[in-house]
């Protein structure tokens, strides 16, 4: 046993070695170790991001080199980020996101100049509105800071208060906010007949596509203050068919005849952009059918509906019907407007169409229907407004009981908003429509729409909300409990921080005021609107301030 044994040893000393197998006979062997060589998808990405930014020059390999890291510590540096040089998922998105706005960016800019160009080319090309091209003097333009506006304010004129808001636009140093007041001083230049004022502004607005733009403004400024032929005229002279199209369209909508229906047909055939081009067709329609020519609203909307129907439209498809049945509800065919929806796809889309369908529904006294429709809404923040309208035909149509669990139903589901703004609007709307019955049928009382109106949020739509009940405790004589709402209202004023917002609500309830007859209002409300502008120190609020205010005086003045 023992040589036996030491035969085994000796032979084991002599044979050559053997390779012993690293895994069960069967399996393939595994690779040699290289895992640093392996490609990484992220760092494919990262790579690529960097290299669209300029930092990278290496190869696209998604290999983490000294390279890669470099270029990433750069980036980190640039946009302020902790500088690690490490890739991860949040830094590819970043970069990503980076560039994709930069190229959005540079789209819209050269988007921008070619627009600007082209409006500039047909302003020029029009020997009628050459001249507002003019260049302006060389130089900033600078407000008199020693002008005395004591007798404006004390005495206001559309014209004095309109030149005052021109001359603080001057004191605006950004371009694009000089522009957007004096496009609003304009309009109101334009409303109270102050042609060559107007002019004068024009030609200091440098942006073409504004000029354009404000061409349209006047004319349907001056429609709109019932100058149809001075409308007209300003109308013919807007190079671009577009704008000339909108202003002919809210011209003929403020006509008294069907004269301008014509022109705009006529304006429509030279628009190129289709989706323009449908939304006026049912602006029109909507116009022709309120003037009685309810046949020619049809065909215009069956045209309109064709158009949008075409293969090389169908990008703009959903919003086109929505457009059209929008048309079709204002138009008293709430059932023709619904018929459209199964065809709608997006939920923002059908969200509109709803709401129209539902507020022709409630205004054509089919409350129950209206309210089969209203619950098919799904966006919960326009349900309570809707139900608010619905109520309010209920109460017109004397079902008192009907109108309360209505009204008790949208202030229920104003708690389901999540938007504080919206919340509030939500609830302002409810509030209005039980003011609205408080006058018309004393279905509430001014205690329980006090109580009510503590679920507004926003200092703005309860101050409006307190100011229409004063308007109506006025109205009815209601002396006990009119001097407790208006120092409410006045309080509540108070605490709209913006003063700008303070004066456009005062602007526009001087103007609704003015509707309904109430001249001493509408007189008190211009005064505290006034009062407010008088003290603004923001130039760019106080051009759009008092460019309000002159508006509205030009209704007071009426």
């Amino acid at each position: 046993m023992v040589r036996l044994l030491a035969a085994l040893l000796m032979l084991s000393l002599l044979a050559p070695p053997i390779a012993w197998a690293a895994k069960p006979i069967g399996l393939p062997p595994s690779p040699p170790r290289n895992d640093f060589l392996l490609s990484d998808p992220l760092v494919v990405r990262v790579q690529q991001a960097l290299a669209d930014e300029g930092l990278y020059k290496g190869p696209i390999n998604g290999l983490m080199g000294a390279p890669t890291a470099r270029a990433i510590r750069a980036y980190q540096r640039r946009s302020g980020l902790k500088e690690d040089g490490a890739v991860s998922e949040e830094l590819a998105q970043h970069i990503e996101t980076a560039f994709q706005i930069r190229n959005l960016l540079q789209r819209l800019e050269k988007a921008r100049s070619t627009n600007i160009e082209n409006a500039r080319k047909s302003l020029l090309d029009n020997p009628a509105t050459r001249h507002l091209l003019d260049a302006l003097p060389d130089g900033a333009e600078i407000a008199d800071p020693t002008r005395d506006t004591t007798a404006c304010f004390s005495a206001p004129t559309p014209a004095c208060l309109l030149g005052e808001a021109a001359e603080s636009t001057k004191a605006v140093s950004r371009d694009e906010l000089r522009f957007w007041a004096l496009g609003e001083v304009l309009v109101a230049q334009a409303k109270a007949g102050l042609a060559e004022a107007a002019t004068e502004t024009l030609r200091r607005i440098g942006d073409p596509r504004l000029v354009m733009r404000s061409l349209r403004d006047i004319a349907i400024a001056r429609a709109a203050a019932g100058r149809i032929d001075e409308a007209l005229e300003a109308a013919a002279i807007i190079p671009d068919p577009l704008r000339r199209a909108e202003a002919l369209t809210a011209i003929a909508n403020e006509s008294k005849d069907r004269g301008p229906l014509s022109l705009v047909h006529a304006s429509l055939e030279s628009i190129s952009d289709q989706d323009r081009r449908i939304a006026l067709m049912t602006r029109l329609a909507v116009t022709q059918a309120l003037q009685g020519a309810v046949g020619d609203a049809d065909h215009i909307l069956q045209r309109a509906e064709k158009m949008a129907r075409r293969p090389e439209n169908k990008d703009i498809l959903q919003p086109s019907l929505r457009r059209i049945a929008a048309a079709l509800a204002d138009m008293g065919h709430p059932e023709r407007a619904l018929s459209l929806l199964d065809e709608m796809t997006d939920s923002s889309e059908r969200t509109a169409v709803l709401i129209a369908a539902a507020m022709a529904q409630a205004r054509k006294g089919q409350t129950d229907a209206a309210l089969i429709t209203a619950e098919t809404i799904v966006a919960e923040r326009y349900r309570p407004s809707v139900l608010a309208q619905i109520a309010l035909s209920q109460a017109k149509a004397g079902a008192l009981t009907s109108a309360r669990a209505t009204l008790d139903r949208a202030l229920s589901e104003v708690d389901a908003i999540e938007f504080p703004y919206a919340k509030a609007y939500a609830a302002s709307r409810a509030v209005l429509a039980m003011i609205e019955m408080l006058a018309t049928t004393k279905a509430y009382d001014v205690v329980t729409v006090l109580e009510t109106m503590e679920r507004i949020e926003d200092p703005r739509l309860k101050a409006e909300a307190l100011w229409a009940l004063s308007g109506v405790l006025a109205d009815h004589h209601e002396a006990d409990a009119l001097p407790d709402v208006r120092l409410r209202a006045e309080q509540t004023s108070e605490t709209i921080r913006s003063r700008l917002s303070r004066v456009w609500m005062f602007a526009e309830l001087t103007s609704s005021r003015m509707l309904k007859g109430d001249v001493p209002a509408a007189h008190r409300s211009f005064r505290k609107g006034l009062s407010v502008a008088a003290d603004m120190g923001n130039a760019w609020g106080r051009a759009r301030a008092l460019a309000k205010l002159a508006s509205a005086l030009v209704d007071l003045e009426k």
